[in-house]
């Protein structure tokens, strides 16, 4: 069992701390932005949701987020059955590159 785990029965809840593979070090976290993850499992269903709060964003921050959800919105409305992934990815990158060439 993992540290900050809880277990009970068949239900069992990780939590655990994500550094987006930042090496450990001195330096204090920037409070700036907050990612936030809550992963579950019970028996074979797992369940996760993320939410990332920006903390007085700048305008290149909240421009970014605001692509971010389109992104979001445009992979809900295209990912149907049958589409092929690889067709998606593309449409995607397309999609962001209009947005903002830097990001694609």
């Amino acid at each position: 069992m993992q540290s900050g785990s809880h277990q009970q029965g068949s239900l069992s809840t990780n939590i655990t701390l994500n550094k987006f593979g930042v090496e450990s070090d001195q330096k204090h976290l920037d409070a700036s932005i907050i990612y936030i993850s809550i992963c579950a499992k019970y028996i074979d269903m797992h369940a996760m949701a993320s939410r990332m709060l920006l903390i007085n964003p700048t305008k290149e921050q909240k421009q970014t987020y605001s692509i971010a959800y389109e992104v979001m919105q445009h992979l809900k409305d295209n990912a149907k059955v049958g589409t092929v992934l690889s067709d998606l990815y593309d449409s995607t990158k397309s999609f962001i590159r209009e947005k903002d060439a830097d990001l694609a």
